[in-house]
């Protein structure tokens, strides 16, 4: 507040940068001020009337905080040459510098990128101790939330008071999505849409969108004559296109997610109400486009799409168990459909693969195969689905009993649906209570970590037989096929 005198001198004397009418030559955050001009007399003159306030009030500038920049140079000026002076002394050039947390660089109109995401990278490094590495840390959806808590804030920093080109959002989102990927301990081709969903989140373009549209939310309800509000009412009145215009941003952001923000600016939401808003529409528009997504991914067949607001079920069940935890990491495997078993492969190296399985031979090893119809697995898979149908009877509810109807229990934990029309004619769905004698979730995390159980148990046999295959004499191996084993052999 005590330099709110020489704000005031440098507005009437209308030094610095306007846009239109309205004067924004000295955005400041509390003794940080930013001198903006066009042209380099004005700027002096700028530097002028600062440097007699700091003497007349007895303080002294930081000589090496104080520099200058040239963002937008016309090749054609010769302005930018002229050499600026604080006092007497004159005044460092830099070709970077860094103002409220975000780094700026000469000739650039935009952040670096790549130094926020080297701070965010920096601050996940740090958590690696805390168990932020994977299947063998903390369990994916505690992983998250420590992400949500300490990586997502540093990532997005300021940015919403950013213009960002294309290229700057998909250098960050593919750090995030990388990010979130490996959490979980999935292969790179995992498909997008399930990186997000099994997490409950959306990209961060998204959560980007959200803090411009908050942000714009807090600028519609300020006073009418403060300078972000008349330049927000110029902006939206002109719909300019300006490529390098925060608001031209906001408004193409609002009109993805078909927000009036006219309408706000003429009669401003409560604060809680509008960021509430935000996120409502902002992420049901996300999540809507991620369930179209992996309607059309055959990899995802099995995936159910409910609940994409929270952490999938076989995340959340693990109670910090470390065995849970590497268990969940298969299923989810198995659920994207990445687990790698010999039909997947087989699509993408034909001649080198056959889809056939290696341990029965009788079928492609595709994962219903694997999880309900695999001969040699019988003795691994019967007494845990045993478990399973027991739960569902419990909540009075018809246990799966075709192969396909297993696979989906097993996959997703809570229950099974079978679509109206597929191929495998009945229509059903099947949930279990999250209620059962007053305790919340009882049967429902029951069943997910049976589901995770199942599918390790499953893994781990499955890895044996491979080994013992690969260990067995060629004059074992039946002619014409792959070796294999029969139930009960050693």
């Amino acid at each position: 507040m005590y330099i709110n005198n020489l704000l005031q001198s440098l507005q009437n004397a209308s030094l610095g940068f306007h846009i239109g009418a309205i004067y924004v030559g000295i955005p400041t955050c509390a003794d940080d001020v930013l001198l903006i001009s066009n042209s380099s007399a004005q700027l002096q003159a700028m530097l002028n009337v600062t440097s007699k306030y700091s003497k007349h009030h007895q303080y002294e500038l930081h000589p090496q905080k104080s520099t200058v920049t040239h963002i937008v140079c016309p090749k054609s000026s010769s302005s930018c040459a002229r050499e600026l002076y604080l006092g007497t002394e004159p005044m460092p050039k830099v070709a970077s510098f860094t103002h409220l947390g975000l780094d700026w660089s000469e000739g650039k109109s935009s952040p670096d990128i790549q130094k926020r995401i080297n701070a965010a990278r920096g601050t996940a490094y740090q958590l690696l101790g805390v168990g932020l590495h994977g299947h063998t840390g903390m369990d994916a959806a505690t992983a998250f939330k420590t992400i949500e808590t300490y990586v997502t804030p540093k990532l997005l920093q300021g940015l919403e008071s950013s213009v960002l080109k294309k290229k700057d959002l998909h250098q960050l989102e593919a750090y995030y999505r990388r990010l979130l990927r490996q959490v979980q301990s999935l292969p790179e081709c995992t498909a997008r849409e399930a990186i997000y969903i099994l997490l409950g989140t959306i990209p961060l373009e998204g959560l980007w969108h959200i803090r411009v549209l908050t942000m714009f939310g807090s600028i519609s309800r300020l006073g009418q004559k403060h300078p972000l509000h008349l330049l927000a009412v110029r902006q939206v009145a002109l719909r300019s296109d300006n490529p390098h215009s925060w608001f031209a941003q906001a408004i193409e952001i609002a009109q993805k997610y078909n927000i009036n923000l006219v309408s706000s600016l003429q009669s401003p939401w409560p604060k809680l109400a509008w960021k509430k808003y935000m996120k409502t529409v902002v992420r049901d528009w996300w999540h809507q486009e991620l369930s179209a997504g992996a309607a059309q991914k055959s990899t995802l067949q099995y995936l159910e799409l409910n609940h994409l607001e929270k952490p999938h079920p076989l995340w959340t069940c693990c109670g910090g168990k470390r065995y849970q935890a590497e268990a969940s990491t298969t299923r989810a495997r198995m659920l994207t459909g990445r687990y790698g078993l010999h039909a997947e492969r087989s699509r993408f190296k034909q001649r080198q693969v056959s889809p056939t399985c290696p341990l029965c031979g009788e079928q492609d090893e595709d994962i219903i195969h694997l999880i309900a119809i695999c001969p040699v697995l019988e003795s691994t898979r019967m007494p845990l689905l045993q478990d399973l149908k027991t739960i569902y009877i419990q909540s009075h509810i018809r246990p799966p009993s075709t192969p396909l109807e297993v696979t989906k229990a097993v996959l997703n934990g809570g229950g099974y649906k079978i679509e109206v029309g597929s191929r495998h004619a009945t229509s059903q769905i099947f949930n279990i209570p999250l209620r059962l004698n007053n305790q919340p979730g009882n049967l429902h995390k029951k069943a997910n970590q049976l589901a995770n159980l199942i599918c390790q148990k499953l893994h781990v046999a499955r890895d044996n037989h491979m080994c013992h295959l690969l260990t067995m004499p060629m004059s074992d191996t039946p002619t014409g096929g792959s070796p294999t084993l029969k139930e009960g052999s050693k």
